[in-house]
């Protein structure tokens, strides 16, 4: 029996996505076999991917980028069309990510694994035709799969929530994700010279929360209570950039908060060995890597407690309400002071890569 696995939607920086396929595809590849693996994907980025675990994997590829939800909608029935002309093995189809229903695949089971449910969560934060195709989507795709896989306990209630009429009829499987170790990597400053800083790391996404950061960084200045900078690291999104460098400039921070856009692995160990805090103040996660790669690093840690975030049992985390700027600052300043006991964080891949295996065959 051959996995399919689409990856359409993954390409370079795409953030937790790509963290999650990279952790996962080298273990599933070990525990099923890479010759029982075949990669359908765009032509914009089977090559990206097999970077990512350069092997020789067997791939379909298709002319549609998915990363546009109302392509992805029409592109779905030629896209199993194409599929039909390729694949004449038995086969079982795993969507990673939610790239939609496929009509008229004849794959023995449709295993889908959804990685939140914010477009139903934060409806007033999504608007318009893409909020219509992304709801359209998550709906239709639940209702295609013979099973659904969720990665947090937050994640599969809100489905179980969600979808009562249908989740009788199907598993909805907890499997949390892979974590790979990122503590080996040599470092590398990013700056030209060392200062003290608090550090967030991830894409600039408005439920990431980063205009209240920057007014509790703010606030922190005004108090007296923290002298260092701020580093914004991760992806940039262009209209969230210039919002957030708007607001920086009003409130007279350019020489206090630093925006990097993207670091290599070596910069991102320098940033994390080397800050006083890890700030995570994100209104709505699924699993939330970055929290894990400041555990792994022994960071001290401040993060909000929404959605998924609070299933994180670690002594070095300090969560706080990500509404409350008091509370926040309070929180902040607490973890600046205390002495850190750093704590691992326990390494589940051999069972993870097993529950995948038994949700895709047994």
């Amino acid at each position: 029996m051959k996995l399919l696995i689409d990856i359409r939607i993954l390409k370079e920086g795409t953030g937790g996505a790509e963290t999650f396929f990279s952790n996962l595809i080298e273990g599933l590849a070990k525990k099923i076999g890479e010759d029982n693996i075949i990669l359908l994907g765009c032509k914009n980025n089977i090559d990206f991917c097999q970077k990512i675990y350069p092997n020789e994997f067997r791939t379909v590829k298709v002319p549609f980028d998915v990363s546009n939800p109302v392509i992805r909608f029409f592109s779905s029935f030629l896209v199993s069309l194409q599929i039909l002309a390729n694949i004449k093995e038995k086969y079982v189809i795993w969507h990673p990510f939610n790239t939609g229903a496929m009509p008229f695949i004849k794959a023995k089971r449709k295993v889908v694994t959804i990685h939140d449910t914010f477009v139903l969560d934060r409806r007033r934060d999504a608007k318009g035709f893409k909020y219509l195709f992304r709801k359209h989507d998550l709906i239709t795709t639940f209702n295609y799969a013979d099973k659904v896989i969720g990665i947090s306990k937050y994640t599969v209630t809100q489905l179980g929530n969600y979808f009562t009429k249908f989740s009788d009829s199907k598993d909805i499987v907890l499997i949390r994700n892979p974590i790979e170790n990122k503590t080996n990597f040599d470092e590398k400053s990013p700056f030209e010279e060392n200062f003290p800083f608090l550090l967030y790391v991830g894409v600039m996404r408005k439920q990431k929360n980063l205009f209240f950061l920057i007014r509790v960084f703010d606030e922190l200045r005004k108090r007296k209570s923290y002298s260092g900078k701020l580093v914004l690291a991760g992806k940039v999104d262009t209209v969230m950039s210039s919002q957030i460098m708007a607001m920086i400039h009003k409130l007279n921070l350019e020489e206090h908060i630093i925006i990097t856009g993207f670091v290599n692995n070596e910069e991102l160990t320098y940033l994390y060995k080397n800050c006083d805090l890890f700030i995570f103040p994100s209104i709505y996660e699924g699993f939330g890597y970055p929290i894990v790669e400041a555990i792994q690093h022994g960071c001290k840690i401040v993060s909000s407690f929404s959605a998924s975030l609070n299933e994180f049992d670690n002594s070095q985390i300090t969560f706080a309400n990500p509404y409350d700027h008091n509370e926040f600052i309070d929180a902040i300043g607490n973890a600046l002071e205390k002495n850190l006991l750093k704590q691992e964080i326990q390494n589940n891949n051999a069972l993870i890569f097993e529950r995948y295996k038994n949700t895709f065959f047994n």
